[in-house]
């Protein structure tokens, strides 16, 4: 619909101008440039509807997934906080800039979790 508006859009720009250019060796100048200014109007608003951008949508609703490789035999220990000792559980890691960063409970220390050597 966009493209007709445009052709559209063109083609009442090139006949308003050719009545205007028209009107000037005419004996009855007013009919023919009224009807110039008339067919420029008109091709001003359809250029403004059909060059105009339509916004995309906008959405608050981003779901984003890690997915963490784990190696085989892997067991799990309990997490401690570095600071203060005490015993952390899933819900105080959160992925912050794309990094594991704890937060303690109990003495609301923040630190990222890192990964020790294998060997």
């Amino acid at each position: 619909m966009k493209i007709i508006g445009k052709l559209l859009t063109a083609v009442f720009f090139v006949f308003g101008v050719l009545f205007i250019i028209g009107s000037v060796n005419n004996p009855n100048p007013g009919r023919t440039f009224v009807t110039g200014v008339v067919l420029l109007v008109i091709c001003l608003a359809l250029g403004f509807f059909s060059f105009r951008k339509t916004p995309a949508p906008l959405s608050n609703d981003q779901n984003i997934t890690y997915k963490i490789d784990i190696p085989a035999n892997v067991s799990m220990d309990a997490m401690k906080c570095q600071a203060c000792g005490g015993t952390l559980s899933p819900k105080d890691v959160a992925m912050v800039a794309g990094a594991p960063v704890v937060t303690c409970p109990f003495c609301h220390s923040t630190y990222q979790l890192t990964e020790d050597p294998k060997w």
